[in-house]
């Protein structure tokens, strides 16, 4: 079973459009409050990780996951 088809069963069948937005819009602000909380610790986890296989996801002052950055924008609505 793919981890897509085990999140559905968790979702129901069916949602509006408005519920389905709001639904993701609470998720990426909750994502965005632990990068908050957290960031000390992911930076560190990060920074720890081994450079030589790690893409260069920035110009190399921020060490912070690709994902956070699109989780940012999206929050921030650009």
């Amino acid at each position: 079973m793919s981890c897509e088809s085990d999140l559905r069963a968790l979702l129901p069948e069916t949602l509006s459009d408005e519920a389905a937005f709001s639904l993701v819009e609470a998720l990426y602000a909750m994502a965005g409050a632990l990068e908050g909380i957290y960031f000390a610790q992911i930076r560190r986890h990060l920074a720890s990780l081994d450079r030589s296989v790690q893409p260069d996801l920035f110009d190399g002052s921020q060490i912070i996951p690709k994902t956070t950055h699109r989780l940012s924008k999206a929050i921030a609505g650009k």
